[in-house]
This record gives structure tokens, sequence and C-alpha cells, in this order.
């Protein structure tokens, strides 16, 4: 019971922003001073996975965080093949609307893909990352091992017309810049994101 509360309490305190197009569920809690951080969930929940942490990051960072398009309380557009740079473009979207300059980034499983693409892009000079971790994903796409339901929604067909192709050339866009190993996370540690190293 409490957990359906809690949910209820979720949806109730985030709204829903059209973002590039689409209606996106965002949650916030934003405190001046605090440096920004940015939550991107895994597959296949949404951004309710974070309720756990929140109140501990939120004490020293302004949080931003979001159901990815075709997650949680977003927009499920049908056909949609959800490309991983169109998932980084909502992020970008709403950290442009929020006036995020810097961020740093907290990413779960299939977010630490989007992560990647949006780390691909602090090394184009089109955002400013301040720090990352990588939390449970498959950070080489040539060593990742799908499970079968992950296999299963990749196998989704193209709807007629569409030409998006998958970035399978994020790591070969990031190569020039030099990434930093953070040292081994412990789950103490994630609350207060001790373990995260500036780019």
């Amino acid at each position: 019971m409490q957990g359906s509360q809690q949910l209820a309490d979720w949806i109730r305190s985030g709204e829903t922003r059209v973002l590039c197009g689409q209606r996106i569920f965002v949650h916030t809690a934003v405190t001046p001073g605090r440096p920004p951080l940015l939550l991107i969930h895994g597959y296949p929940t949404a951004s309710y996975d974070w309720i756990r942490i929140w109140p501990r990051l939120a004490a020293r960072h302004s949080l931003y965080t979001l159901d990815l398009l075709g997650f949680g309380l977003s927009d499920k557009p049908r056909g949609s093949r959800y490309p991983i740079e169109q998932q980084a473009d909502f992020c970008m979207a709403l950290l442009g609307e929020c006036g995020v300059g810097s961020v740093h980034f907290l990413a779960h499983d299939y977010g630490d893909t989007v992560a990647q693409e949006l780390l691909a892009r602090h090394a184009e000079g089109r955002l400013k990352v301040a720090s990352m971790v990588f939390l449970n994903g498959g950070l080489f796409p040539e060593t990742h091992r799908a499970r079968p339901g992950r296999r299963r929604v990749r196998g989704v067909p193209r709807p007629a017309g569409c030409t998006a192709q998958p970035n399978t050339n994020t790591l070969t866009r990031m190569s020039p810049m030099p990434i930093k190993a953070a040292p081994a996370i412990r789950p103490a540690q994630i609350g207060s994101c001790a373990s995260t190293q500036s780019l």
C-alpha cells in the first residue's frame, strides 16, 4: 500500500511537458545554488526508479529526471523506434528549458546508452557535462549481450518512411576525449554521488 501512495505522490508532484513535440513526464527538485544532476532511468522502467535515493540526492543537488519517450507516463508513439539520439534530445530539451548549463549525470541501464550519446555531444561541444556515473549498463556495444526480452523489443519493425538509423558510432564519436575511470561504486556512495569524477 505504501508503494502505491509513493507512486501517486511522485506522479502528483511531477508534470507533463511538451519537449521536442512529445508529451514527456518530468520530475524536478530544484534548489538554487545546488549543482544540477540529471537522472536517466533504465529499461523497462521510468523516473520513479529514483524514488528511494531522491531525497538524499536532493539534499545536495538540484534534480531533474524524465520518463524517456515510450516509458512511464511519457508519450508512446505508435511505430516509433525510439532512437537513442531522440532520447538524448529530450534530455537536452529539458535541461535547456530549465536553463541548466553544466550538469552532472547519473544513468542506469538503458539510460547509460542515452548518457553515452550525451557524453559524445559534450565532446562535440554541444553540451557541458560536469560528471557522469553509469550504473549497470552495457557500455561497449560490441560486448553487450541483450537478454531475450530486449532482443524481442529490438526486433520491432521500422515504420514506413522512417529513415532514422540506430547510432552505433557513439563510442567512436567520443574517442578524442579522454575518459577518467571512476573508482568502484558501493551502494552506500550512490546517495552522495561521492564516486563521481569531473570530466
